[in-house]
This record gives C-alpha cells, sequence and structure tokens, in this order.
C-alpha cells in the first residue's frame, strides 16, 4: 500500500506500481473505489460519507483510478461510502450510478468490479446482507467478496433468487460473467 499525505505522489507511485504489476502479467486491484482516502472513517465500522464537489474529487481522487483503468487494471474494490458527488442517496457498493454509469460508462473500466467484504458495517447501511448483495450486483458489482463461511449459503440463495425472478436482469449477469471470464 502506498501511503502519502501527497496526492500526486501517491499518484505517480500507484500507476507505476499498477504498470509494472500488468508489465509482468500480474492482475491489479484499485482500492477502494470511489475515494475512500477521502474519509477518515473506516468502513468496517461506520458508515462514511465522502462530500466533496466533483471539482476537488476528481483531480485527487478519481483520476489515479482512471491513469490506471486507461493502463488496464483489472479489478476495482468497492468502498462501502457515500461520495455525495456522485450518488448522494447510496452506497457506491449499490450505486448503478457509480458503478454502472460513471465506473463502467464515463471511465470506460472494462475489469471486474468487486465488492468489498460484505460483513462491513459499511455494507449494511442499506439492509441485511442478503438484500444489499442483490443491490450491488444490480448496480454492477461482478463478484463479491464473503469473510463469513455462513454467509455463503444465504448469499448464494438470495442471489439465485433474484436471478431466477428476474430481479437481476440476465443482461448484468452476462456481463458479471464475461468481465470474470476475460480476468
Amino acid at each position: 500500500a502506498i501511503t502519502s499525505k501527497d496526492p500526486e505522489k501517491v499518484r505517480r507511485y500507484g500507476t507505476a506500481f499498477n504498470r509494472g504489476m500488468l508489465a509482468g502479467h500480474c492482475g491489479t486491484m484499485a482500492q477502494h473505489f470511489p475515494a475512500h482516502g477521502a474519509t477518515a472513517l473506516d468502513s468496517h465500522d461506520s458508515f462514511p460519507v465522502v462530500d466533496l464537489p466533483m471539482d476537488e474529487l476528481w483531480p485527487v481522487h478519481l483520476l489515479p483510478y482512471q491513469e490506471c483503468f486507461d493502463d488496464g487494471c483489472t479489478t476495482i474494490c468497492t468502498a462501502h461510502l457515500t461520495c455525495t458527488a456522485l450518488d448522494p442517496d447510496h452506497i457506491a457498493t449499490t450505486s448503478k450510478s457509480v458503478l454502472t454509469d460513471f465506473l463502467k460508462g464515463k471511465m470506460g473500466f472494462k475489469g471486474i468490479a468487486i465488492a468489498d467484504a460484505i460483513e462491513m458495517k459499511g455494507f449494511q447501511k442499506e439492509g441485511s446482507i442478503e438484500t444489499v448483495v442483490v443491490e450491488a450486483v444490480k448496480a454492477g458489482c461482478d463478484s463479491i467478496c464473503m469473510v463469513a463461511i455462513d454467509n455463503v449459503e444465504p448469499v448464494y440463495n438470495s442471489l439465485l433468487d433474484a436471478a431466477e425472478s428476474g430481479d437481476i436482469p440476465p443482461a448484468r449477469l452476462d456481463d458479471a460473467v464475461e468481465r470474470n471470464l476475460r480476468f
């Protein structure tokens, strides 16, 4: 992990690391999208909100991601926080505006969007794990990170029910599968 109070240094080192790993045929993951560095709160045990205008958010917190995506970054890990400039009503992990429209649309990210650990308090801001995981996939998460083995069966059943009922559209599932297979 790169730690510095100088955003330009973080950007330079982060993009250089990304390029080096990709040159060595290794996958890379940009964490935690978008802008978890803009809050001191930890989404493991709280509900962070990043309330910066886009003219501050872009050059310091989003441009480094864009440069990594342009170089071929293979995965991102979502941030369980609300970024008001992108979607004031949802955490990034469950926001179609953040993951589909902005990340995959405007920023052109072609890799896999992975929901950070669903056991984190930030993920559960919008409801139970079984409910929120469906919203995360619908929003654009292509994979889900789980820590507790006890969550596997209820999450699987929730996703299966949502897929079978059409709550998660087949096109969304196809996109997630294609992204994972490309990797």
